[in-house]
């Protein structure tokens, strides 16, 4: 009887103390059912929503997805663009047409990122990715001169070196015609351009060195996606009685330490060597001569922009977070399209031949403007096969969108996959088909049906960075070498975890090529 009525003053407590909270809560959640009544989804149960229906093995769960979005949006009539899943009790409505997220894209004050993201603050803290009002604008504003064109260009020669690693660990697995995995290998050399120029750093991924941060970044990013996608595991007993909490929480600690002692180490070269101090007068094109890092272009402002070192950390760390999954992810499916379409990979390796002959030379930023079949074909993996297939915004006032009112605390979320098979946006929706992005075909269509890199105020900071990148280590291992994918479409499916990843890798046979001159 003592214990019972403890626990309900605990209750009563809580319940007092965050009245005006639970209220709120409570009235968002009636207007959201009362709105989005009409809104097609799967049938839901109190407390878990549509949960309790989600497949937990991720195959799976791409198949259950895509079945819902052709039943729910591509053949709900009529045309909505739009499909709620109540996520335990938050409803979420995923808007895949132009019509549904343009309106939400575009708007300069609905910025906010949902609480789905904060998983993710261990990590990367309130980093450009997640902050929002006042403190997002401010970050945004700074940063960006940080992606200047000379600056872009003082990075070329990274990418090519490490592209050019990538190339010789490809090479190997020439020699014995064996099928062979090469997400993994990407996926190190990815970390190697983003660590020396986001943090200065060479961390020599495609090496084997540095295993325990690499192995710390992979983890932290499946473990964030299992906590995002089950609510059970949202309460802190649970996660942490799995085991999860307390895996994520050791890899978060390893990474955030390594970064704090590669601010500590980059400050001290700069001071040594007087550039720290020079940094605030030097011209662009001297920025370019001296190639500095991300790291060192935000350190060379702490001072006027008033950052703490755990400001830079967070923007930092977000860099490292986003600038190579995803980019590991577009060249994987980039190569793996082409490893099916044999006829676009031999347009390519023409391409190549007629710009570079039998010249084994460093690839030029002039080289990349001849290559626009190759563009082409990187924009057509990028629209079937996003990095980033969904992202979210919460509400923060109501907004109409055709005949729905979607309500203010709502949680959206986009679909890039699904805007970029629109049917109603692209000539064979389902199909690899370069032409899509032929300079007459992207004048007939919205803006908004292609956005891998999302769109309107929020869209990625580093989409030039990305494309560049994904551009010079297509054209260098496509110089070399022929692919062909060994298991396609839909032996292996993809996977929608925060960066869309093969279920079966990317396995191809790797056959040397030499150019046709």
């Amino acid at each position: 009887m003592i214990g019972l009525i403890i626990i309900l003053t605990i209750i009563l407590y809580f319940v007092l103390k965050n009245y005006d909270s639970l209220k709120r809560i409570w009235i968002q959640r009636r207007r959201a059912i009362k709105y989005l009544e009409l809104i097609p989804g799967p049938p839901t149960i109190p407390l878990f929503g549509s949960a309790h229906l989600f497949k937990w093995d991720n195959e799976e769960f791409t198949y259950q997805l895509d079945g819902w979005a052709r039943k729910y949006i591509s053949l709900h009539v009529p045309r909505t663009g739009m499909m709620k899943i109540w996520l335990g009790p938050i409803p979420l409505v995923f808007l895949a047409t132009c019509e549904a997220l343009k309106p939400v894209l575009e708007s300069n004050t609905l910025i906010t990122k949902p609480p789905q993201y904060n998983t993710l603050k261990k990590w990367i803290g309130e980093g450009l990715l997640i902050s929002k009002g006042k403190k997002w604008y401010t970050r945004r504003k700074m940063i960006t001169p940080t992606f200047h064109f000379n600056i872009l260009q003082a990075f070329h020669e990274v990418f090519c070196k490490h592209a050019d690693i990538l190339a010789e660990k490809l090479e190997e697995y020439t020699r014995n015609g064996a099928e062979v995995d090469i997400f993994g290998d990407i996926k190190c050399c990815t970390l190697d351009v983003i660590s020396e120029t986001a943090m200065g750093t060479e961390i020599n991924a495609q090496k084997g060195e540095n295993t325990e941060y690499v192995n710390a970044v992979v983890r932290i990013s499946q473990l964030s996606w299992d906590h995002e996608r089950f609510p059970w595991l949202w309460p802190d007993p649970i996660w942490y009685g799995t085991g999860m909490g307390f895996e994520f929480d050791r890899h978060v600690k390893m990474a955030n330490e390594f970064t704090r002692m590669v601010i500590k180490q980059r400050r001290e070269i700069l001071q040594g060597n007087g550039l720290l101090e020079k940094m605030k007068n030097l011209t662009p094109e001297e920025i370019k001569k001296h190639r500095f890092s991300f790291l060192d272009l935000l350190l060379g402002m702490q001072t006027s922009q008033n950052l703490s070192d755990e400001d830079i950390r967070e923007e930092v760390d977000t860099f490292m977070f986003e600038g190579h999954d995803t980019t590991s992810s577009a060249v994987g499916f980039a190569l793996w399209w082409l490893g099916q379409e044999l006829d676009c990979q031999r347009k390519i390796h023409d391409e190549l031949d007629t710009v570079f002959g039998d010249s084994d030379r460093q690839i030029t930023s002039d080289d990349l403007k001849s290559l626009p079949f190759l563009e082409r074909c990187l924009k057509e993996a990028l629209r079937l096969t996003p990095p980033v297939p969904i992202f979210g915004r919460i509400l923060e006032h109501d907004v109409i969108i055709g005949n729905y009112t979607l309500p203010e605390g709502l949680t959206v979320v986009f679909s890039p996959m699904a805007s970029g098979r629109d049917p109603q946006q692209w000539k064979h929706p389902d199909l690899f088909y370069p032409d899509h992005f032929l300079t007459e075909e992207v004048a007939k269509r919205d803006a908004y049906a292609f956005i891998p890199f999302s769109a309107g105020p929020r869209n990625c900071i580093g989409q030039k960075f990305a494309l560049t990148e994904e551009k010079i280590l297509l054209a260098t291992v496509l110089r070399k070498f022929r692919f062909i994918t060994c298991e396609p479409f839909p032996k292996n499916r993809f996977v929608p975890e925060i960066i869309l990843k093969p279920s079966n890798g990317f396995r191809f046979k790797i056959e040397k090529r030499s150019p046709l001159v």
